[in-house]
């Protein structure tokens, strides 16, 4: 019987490949939304508007899911610069806080080759 001994790189590479997997899963949950509504903001030119309702009655892009309701914009007369600015702090602060750890990953796995 033949035993092969996997070499610590290698082991190291796949344990990263596997955590890329699944971390990387997660941040596209949250990144696809992130850049589909900073996408529709520069093309509006209106930054409400991913959180905006659209004209078919549904929410935006990054207030459309029950989980992010929070995230929904007021009616105009209740809008501020502060809540908006919160709203856009926020998502982005989420996307960067979940992009570390698969960058992490990423430079752990091509540094094991």
């Amino acid at each position: 019987m033949l035993s092969q001994e996997l070499h610590p790189e290698r082991g190291v590479a796949l344990a990263g490949l596997i955590g890329l997997a699944l971390f990387g899963g997660i941040l596209l949950l949250f990144l696809v939304p992130y850049v589909r509504g900073v996408l529709a903001g520069l093309r509006t030119g209106d930054w409400w508007t991913p959180f905006d309702r659209r004209p078919d009655g549904r929410w935006g892009v990054l207030a459309d899911s029950r989980f992010f309701a929070l995230f929904r914009a007021p009616d105009a007369e209740g809008r501020t610069t502060g809540g908006l600015v919160t709203r856009w702090v926020v998502w982005t602060v989420v996307v960067l806080g979940l992009a570390y750890y698969p960058a992490t990953l990423v430079a752990l796995v091509v540094g094991a080759f």
